[in-house]
Parts: C-alpha cells; structure tokens; sequence
C-alpha cells in the first residue's frame, strides 16, 4: 500500500475513509433496506463524500436486489466454519 501511495496511485481521501469509515454523523437518509445493519448503510451513505462514489447511494437503491445476493453470499462465506467462542473468549480475556 505505502508503494501505491508514494507513487499517487491511491486517493487519500479514499484510502481515508477505508480505514475509518468516514465521519460518523446522523445520517438524514433512511436505509433503502431492510437486511442491511444501520452502521453499514450510514457507511455507505458517508461514501458519497467521495467523488468517485458520489452516486453509491442510488445505485445500491436500484441494485439492492443483486446487493442483497452479494452480501448473504459473503457472509454465509464468512461465517462458515466461524468458532464464536473463539471471539467470545477473546472478548472476555481482553476486558476483564
């Protein structure tokens, strides 16, 4: 990643949000859907802020459906085989 930045192959801004999900304001756009947690629509909403993204918000309206198969598909592969009690130990290990 620092050869793609050194050579201005990545946009600061977007390598900004990457890493920290924008700026967490309310957000006055209410989900297009049902299925998808608040904090990643808010996510997806806070992209727009980013010109190569400004129209995420109304293509992800109009392909929610293909957005849909993709995000149960990606999760269904992540949880596959998932220990949760590996999470929850840790969890508990880290905050005692």
């Amino acid at each position: 990643m620092n050869i793609l930045k050194h050579n201005k192959e990545v946009d600061e801004n977007e390598w900004h949000f990457l890493l920290t999900g924008g700026v967490g304001l309310e957000n006055r756009h209410h989900s297009a859907v049902s299925w998808l947690p608040n904090q990643s629509w808010d996510e997806l909403c806070r992209l727009e802020s980013i010109p190569a993204f400004r129209d995420i918000r109304k293509t992800f309206k109009k392909y929610a459906e293909q957005w849909r198969a993709f995000y149960d598909s990606t999760v269904r592969r992540f949880l596959k085989g998932f220990d949760a009690s590996v999470v929850t130990h840790t969890h508990t290990q880290t905050h005692v």
